[in-house]
């Protein structure tokens, strides 16, 4: 008796959970990372800094408390004699919907 079929369904329903989970992450790291970039921008402006959305996003874990952490730096003056970097971390709750759009915490390195 084969019994490769149903174990076959079990392991695609087992990959397909945990690719929605991963989803439903990846959906609360973006939010995240949107909310901690609005943080950031409104502290630097003016001062010619830049952010890299794609390196907030890989940097951004979820925390054991639920919230969601995002670590990063700011470039300063790109591409002349007097660019440096700062690193900042930020941190996200949910608000009273479930999106991730409180920031609770932001610590910029200066």
């Amino acid at each position: 008796m084969n019994k490769s079929p149903p174990l076959f369904r079990k392991s695609i329903l087992l990959v397909f959970g945990a690719l929605s989970l991963v989803a439903c992450g990846g959906g609360a790291n973006q939010a995240a990372v949107d909310a901690c970039k609005a943080e950031v921008l409104s502290k630097i402006e003016g001062k010619m800094g830049e952010l890299n959305e794609s390196d907030m996003l890989a940097n951004a874990r979820q925390l054991e408390d639920g919230n969601v952490q995002v670590d990063s730096a700011i470039v300063f003056r790109r591409g002349t004699d007097q660019e440096n970097s700062q690193t900042f971390n930020c941190t996200v709750a949910p608000d009273d919907s479930g999106n991730f759009t409180r920031v609770v915490r932001m610590s910029i390195n200066w």
